[in-house]
């Protein structure tokens, strides 16, 4: 059992670092936190509420990057599969369920740090809003291009370690990212810390549908499982209630998601982990060329 751990501990490691250095997830986080951070600059309605259109867009942007992430966390277990990097790691005492749980495990953990980073994006977004009055409307330009800097100042970093120390830039930007952007929050006035009680229904929702993804990417190729993907996640949302892991109204005039939301999406997180997980690797038993 420790050994079992101990492997499952190492792959999700290594899995982690070798997402977090890919190229995409990089430009993937940047344009998503970017985006995000100059929302306010473009805001032209204000929907009754001081920064609700920065938040919203902000958080549904997290959404929504969020399941490309994830489908691509899946697509680089299809390619690990068939270019014989898996067939390697499993003529070794290594069990096909601890590689599939720790290639997951590796992934979900991608998607978190990228909602940790989103997070930091859409407090400032929102905070630095136009605050409507009787004068007109004024945003925080200079907090929003301090923000700005930090992006620019991760991929400094990155290029730092990569001509002087020899390090990969990308995995160093990437990393880099939230730590500089949770600096930006300290400046505005008008924090509302309520935004991040959204983020854990959103990681429940993305951990299921990478596990999904996942399953599907041991049987087929990245074009189909992609597909089949995005449609079982438009229906979730249109016809399953699936609205419930983005449930931006709680967030109104300073609102939170209360506990109680987040307890019931639990149970039915951990049902379909369960049952995707046995999917891929039950599929990934009946793998032949592994």
């Amino acid at each position: 059992m420790r050994r079992s751990l101990s492997q499952l501990l190492t792959i999700a490691r290594f899995s982690a670092l070798e997402h977090l250095g890919a190229p995409v997830i990089l430009l993937l986080t940047l344009a998503a936190s970017v985006g995000t951070l100059l929302l306010p600059l473009f805001q032209f309605q204000r929907f009754s509420e001081d920064g609700r259109l920065a938040r919203d867009c902000g958080l549904a942007t997290a959404f929504l990057f969020g399941i490309f992430l994830a489908i691509g966390c899946a697509s680089k277990i299809y390619r690990t599969l068939t270019d014989g990097t898996a067939a390697i790691a499993l003529t070794k005492p290594l069990t096909r369920g601890t590689w599939f749980c720790g290639q997951v495990c590796g992934a979900a953990l991608v998607l978190l740090w990228f909602l940790v980073t989103m997070g930091a994006a859409v407090l400032t977004a929102e905070a630095c809003s136009p605050q409507y009055h009787t004068t007109g409307a004024y945003a925080d330009v200079h907090t929003i291009l301090l923000a700005l800097l930090f992006p620019v100042g991760a991929l400094f970093i990155g290029a730092i370690n990569n001509r002087f120390f020899n390090g990969r830039f990308t995995l160093t930007a990437t990393l880099c990212l939230p730590i500089l952007l949770w600096v930006t929050p300290l400046f505005p006035q008008h924090l509302h810390p309520g935004v991040l009680t959204l983020l854990p229904p959103i990681a429940l929702f993305l951990i299921q549908t990478l596990l999904f993804a996942a399953a599907l990417a041991t049987r087929f190729s990245p074009g189909i499982f992609t597909c089949i993907t995005l449609l079982s996640v438009f229906l979730t949302l249109g016809f399953c209630h699936g609205s419930a892991y983005l449930p931006l109204d709680l967030l109104a005039h300073g609102g939170a998601v209360p506990f109680q939301t987040l307890a019931l999406l639990v149970p039915q997180t951990l049902a379909c982990v369960a049952l995707f997980g046995w999917a891929g690797i039950h599929s990934l038993r009946q793998k032949e060329s592994v």
